[in-house]
């Protein structure tokens, strides 16, 4: 079996959180507890449990509408019999958007301290305010559900690397760049990544201006023309090699295009990208970059397939643009 085909069978994150979410929902009595990961400006329901809101994994929600920014900022309790009895939760947006009663939330973070997400629950109606002597439960599920979160995110971490060293067979032998082949084993991966844990992904597709090498009118120029494309290649993968970070991902897609795949906290980054496309247009190139970030139930294939259209329609959009001659 492929290392990407392992990883469409349930996760240890999948079937031991999906436990502490049923656990959580026998005690809290809600209709509906979730895990979610915030990444940026936006939260994402990893996994869920829900009988009345229609909550679905893979939902986006804006961050700052919610309770659980309210929550972790110390402005608001844990557990709420009764959002309208606090004042910071009745006013929040997502109480008049959803209709909800009751909440309980905890904050979920990364082994090195920072947030990587929240468990919560929601009910439609007011309960019982006993249920605000469960603090303890709440904070031990949510500190198994971190602990799964690090071990998932660290066998995550060294699959990636098993699949970097797989692809070091699938190479241009004159760059030393993976190819096509490798960067397409690399998406699947990575499709099933961030479906998962919903992993930020963003995809740079890069294109050189074929306008800068000479124009082949016979066979005996094409060595030349090679020459100059090996040697385009090896400068603008030397100049990723040293930028990406230990979890990205490059390849060379064609004669003048590329992939770059950012994966992680930064893929959010606007200046991340834009320092990598300075870097790569300080060797003299005329380079062109378009980028697009991975969605919930987007293919990633897709959407790399998204950004290299707007490579290509800038590209036109550059040629129409330049001036004629008289």
């Amino acid at each position: 079996m492929e290392l990407f085909d392992k990883l469409e069978t349930p996760s240890l994150f999948e079937s031991s959180a999906k436990k502490i979410l049923s656990f959580l929902s026998g005690e809290f009595g809600f209709t509906t507890v979730a895990i979610s990961r915030v990444v940026g400006t936006h939260y994402q329901i990893l996994l869920t449990i829900d009988s009345h809101f229609g909550l679905q994994e893979g939902d986006l929600f804006e961050w700052s509408r919610a309770y659980c920014p309210i929550m972790l900022g110390g402005d608001g309790p844990n557990i709420v019999h009764d959002v309208n009895l606090v004042p910071c939760y009745a006013e929040a947006p997502v109480t008049q958007e959803f209709g909800i009663g009751a909440y309980f939330g905890y904050g979920l973070v990364n082994e090195s301290g920072s947030l990587f997400g929240t468990v919560f629950g929601v009910n439609p109606t007011p309960v019982d305010k006993s249920i605000g002597s469960k603090i303890s439960c709440l904070s031990g599920a949510s500190s198994g559900l971190s602990c799964i979160i690090h071990q998932e995110l660290k066998i995550d971490s060294l699959l990636r690397e098993v699949a970097h060293f797989k692809s070091a067979s699938l190479v241009d032998t004159a760059t030393g760049m993976p190819l096509r082949n490798a960067w397409d084993r690399r998406l699947k991966f990575e499709c099933a990544h961030t479906r998962k844990l919903g992993t930020p992904v963003k995809v740079v597709a890069v294109r050189t201006e074929s306008s800068q090498l000479p124009v082949e009118s016979s066979l005996a120029q094409r060595p030349s023309c090679l020459r100059i494309h090996s040697e385009q290649n090896r400068i603008i993968g030397s100049v990723l090699e040293k930028f990406v970070k230990k979890d990205d991902f490059f390849a060379r897609i064609s004669d003048d295009e590329f992939g770059v795949m950012l994966v992680g906290s930064h893929a959010h980054s606007e200046e991340f990208e834009l320092n990598l496309v300075e870097k790569l247009r300080n060797t003299g190139m005329q380079i062109i970059a378009a980028s697009a970030c991975n969605t919930p139930r987007e293919d990633l294939c897709r959407t790399f397939t998204l950004a290299r259209r707007r490579t290509i329609t800038q590209a036109f959009s550059d040629d129409l643009n330049q001036p004629q001659a008289a």
